[in-house]
């Protein structure tokens, strides 16, 4: 007979390896940069997210659509992370690796509360915790959405599991499992398929509407849909912010449209590569380009899912877990299986964080069930799942230190992949921030040659170009980049800020410089530079005193008035305006923003300034 103790001890002590493995793991993330994609305008360059947790952010936060995703906890957890930590990686990634730790944690108690199953539940988790398809969302900043989101959609099924118990906290059970969800998708909209995932628990491992466990009083499929109606509504919901989000996206950044037959091509093959990656991958990069896709391909990729599908599910009745792990996979890995563009790439590494649960537990039963089937040899199919996390450890270590830093993740994406116009072009980027100018001219130069009508590629050029001091190809390549896609707020930011430093007609700045406050209206160095133009421009017929406060009034509020200069800009905005008071009062708060921060130029300016304004006399660009 088992000893009670040790078998209420195992749990726990599983749940301290697992955790024990996923820090010794990732715990030289602690020490990795920044990447040069999406971390700047995620966090690292993102003015408002460095200010921390604040009235003005958190508005922010709710109603940003910033990156074509609508996640406001996302944000706030990245602003937590600024306000704890610091500006630096360290804290950020110390964040993912903490929930990466607790998703795991708790997918294996879950999946032990709902099969009962011990080890398997383990092996499970264990899968899951050091699969090298989940470096991707652990390691990179800027998708702290999908660990974030995993977290509260672990929460929901616990409760959701709670409320199929039927005992007597079951509506509380189920209202949690609701607000869990909100949660869920408020850090990652693209959850919103998770109520199919309830239905595919509801058949195995809860086998609710199954005679031979419930007996007469089963309920029917029409009972678990009618139930998912709130979950549903939340997800409808968050479809609509998502679609809006990604029109926003789309219009005003720097996107290539991929035609939707293209991608509609690209669905079955997609999915047979995602299906591929989980038991051979490799090659893993950060960005993929876009494969051929023939109309011949695709329908050779659909019959073969269709097929695999069929095989499975003729051992659904004896193996159920087959088609549970099946339809998870395909239920969570819909909604950016690429159908909506949310993504210029054809596939990405991060999008199988959800689905791999499916995977995994498919993995994981079925070893089991080999090992039940023949008990003779059970000690070797248990080897066998110990073989399979020893490999994803060894295949992760190798994986995880190309993400030291965005040189070494890009040039082994350009290593591994071909004509990848997306991984050459930061790739560039990083060489430029190591002052390698002409190596990375001549990767934004092939990025271009591949896809020419990429803006950012432009805009780096023409940066290089300011670096090397020639103003003529700066601007150039920036009124060039505006020709191209006028609606990119980031390219009219360049050219307005170009021209603001280069002359002293301030007529183009302003309009350059308004064409991207139109664009991006949360935009705090666009709202703080057009406040400064129209405040202290020399050409009366530029200056405009209302409208400078107006918009350095919405910068300092967006930035939580951390930033001296954006500031200094008020007080230069109130003193255009012939309110001297308040232009001394808030030159002096700059003042002492600046002492606080020790930035010792900007405590002499704003000083400076201070006194003029208590003279009752404005500032004028020289």
């Amino acid at each position: 007979m088992a000893d009670p103790l040790k078998t209420r001890l195992w749990p726990w002590l599983l749940s301290v390896a697992l955790l024990v493995a996923v820090l010794a793991l990732y715990w030289p993330l602690l020490g990795f940069d920044y990447l040069n994609c999406l971390d700047p305008e995620s966090v690292s360059n993102n003015l408002i997210v460095l200010s921390g947790v604040h009235e003005g952010s958190l508005a922010w936060a709710w109603r940003s659509f910033d990156g074509g995703v609508w996640q406001p906890l996302t944000r706030i957890s990245w602003m937590l992370g600024c306000q704890w930590f610091g500006s630096g990686p360290f804290g950020q990634h110390a964040i993912n690796i903490i929930l990466h730790s607790a998703n795991v944690v708790l997918l294996f108690w879950l999946l032990f509360r709902l099969t009962g199953h011990l080890w398997t539940s383990a092996l499970a988790a264990g899968l899951f915790a050091v699969h090298p398809l989940n470096i991707e969302s652990v390691a990179w900043v800027a998708e702290r959405k999908q660990v974030l989101g995993l977290f509260f959609a672990l929460g929901c099924v616990w409760c959701y599991a709670g409320y199929t118990r039927g005992t007597k906290t079951r509506w509380l059970q189920y209202i949690l499992a609701v607000l869990c969800f909100a949660l869920a998708l408020m850090a990652n909209p693209w959850l919103l398929t998770l109520p199919l995932g309830l239905l595919v628990l509801d058949a195995w491992p809860l086998n609710r509407g199954n005679s031979q466990t419930h007996g007469d009083h089963a309920p029917g499929w029409r009972h678990f849909w009618m139930e998912k109606i709130p979950f549903l509504i939340l997800s409808g919901v968050a479809l609509l912010l998502s679609v809006q989000a990604v029109r926003f996206y789309k219009a005003s950044e720097d996107v290539l449209s991929v035609p939707f037959f293209t991608r509609l091509l690209n669905t079955p093959l997609a999915s047979l590569r995602y299906v591929g990656k989980v038991f051979w991958p490799d090659p893993l990069v950060v960005v993929y380009p876009w494969p051929p896709i023939s109309v011949v391909v695709a329908l050779i990729a659909a019959f073969s899912l269709v097929s695999l599908t069929a095989f499975l599910f003729s051992y659904a009745q004896r193996q159920p877990f087959l088609r549970a792990g099946w339809l998870w996979l395909f239920a969570l890995l819909l909604p950016v299986i690429g159908l909506v563009q949310i993504s210029e790439q054809p596939l990405a590494d991060h999008f199988m964080y959800y689905p791999l649960i499916g995977m995994v537990i498919l993995v994981s039963w079925w070893l089991r069930d080999r090992a039940e089937q023949q008990p003779h040899q059970a000690t070797l199919w248990g080897l066998a799942g110990t073989g399979l996390i020893i490999a994803c450890v060894c295949l992760n270590h190798y994986q995880l230190r190309y993400w030291s830093n965005s040189r070494a993740l890009f040039t082994h994406a350009n290593d591994r992949t071909q004509y990848n116009a997306t991984a050459l072009l930061f790739w560039g980027k990083a060489l430029m921030a190591e002052g390698r100018t002409d190596e990375a001219k001549k990767a934004f130069l092939a990025s271009a040659k591949i896809s020419p009508n990429r803006v950012q590629c432009i805009l780096n050029v023409g940066e290089l170009s300011a670096q090397e001091n020639k103003p003529e190809e700066t601007y150039a390549c920036f009124l060039g980049a505006v020709k191209i896609r006028p609606q990119s707020a980031a390219a009219q930011f360049a050219l307005g800020s170009f021209l603001d430093a280069v002359t002293t007609n301030k007529v183009n700045v302003v309009l350059h410089l308004t064409q991207a406050v139109k664009l991006h209206p949360d935009y705090p160095e666009a709202l703080n530079n057009l406040a400064w133009s129209l405040a202290t421009a020399k050409d009366s017929r530029v200056r405009n005193g209302a409208e400078a406060v107006r918009h350095a009034l919405h910068a300092c509020s967006l930035t939580g008035y951390r930033y001296p200069s954006m500031v200094g800009t008020l007080a230069a905005a109130y003193a255009e305006t012939g309110d001297f008071k308040q232009a001394v009062k808030t030159a002096q708060r700059a003042v002492d923003i600046s002492v606080e921060q020790g930035v010792t130029p900007l405590v002499e300016n704003n000083r400076t300034l201070m006194e003029l304004y208590k003279a009752g006399k404005t500032f004028r660009q020289p």
